[in-house]
């Protein structure tokens, strides 16, 4: 099975226990929100665009 397919069964599997394992973690944490270019993003986007003028 592929990478994905067992991503997805066990997050549906284990969702409440992987909420509860993030609400306690992030309980006392304060979250910083990083704005700025996302590089990641950007190549993403370019290699979407690739697939869709090849197809």
């Amino acid at each position: 099975m592929s990478e994905t397919v067992w991503t997805t069964a066990l997050v549906g599997l284990f969702r409440s226990k992987i909420t509860a394992i993030l609400d306690r973690l992030l309980q006392h944490c304060e979250i910083v929100a990083i704005n700025g270019h996302n590089y990641r993003l950007e190549n993403r986007l370019k290699a979407i665009e690739r697939e869709m003028a090849v197809a």
